[in-house]
């Protein structure tokens, strides 16, 4: 399943890999009183962005493997991943 933050990106992703199915839009939020919406011609429909810990439970080696694969059918993506980690010395 694949989950898109706008419906521009998910028509993108669908015209670029003939996807049609099992694919959901949840739009991204944002405060007004801190951000000025720039709408979407400013956007890049061939950037994901990963925010948050970098932990295996939250499925970051997954984001690494599929993105691998995506690359390869469009080579202009881009991926993102922001946030800390911890350490496994075990």
């Amino acid at each position: 399943h694949m989950i898109f933050v706008s419906e521009a990106q998910r028509e993108n992703v669908i015209n670029d890999l003939e996807v049609t199915d099992q694919t959901s839009v949840i739009k991204n939020g944002f405060d007004p009183n801190i951000f000025t919406y720039s709408g979407p011609e400013q956007r890049d429909s061939n950037h994901i962005m990963f925010i948050g810990r970098i932990e295996v439970w939250k499925g970051a080696h997954i984001m690494f493997d599929i993105f691998k694969e995506i690359k390869k059918s469009i080579p202009t993506l881009k991926l993102s991943m922001f946030g800390g980690y911890t350490v496994n010395d075990t």
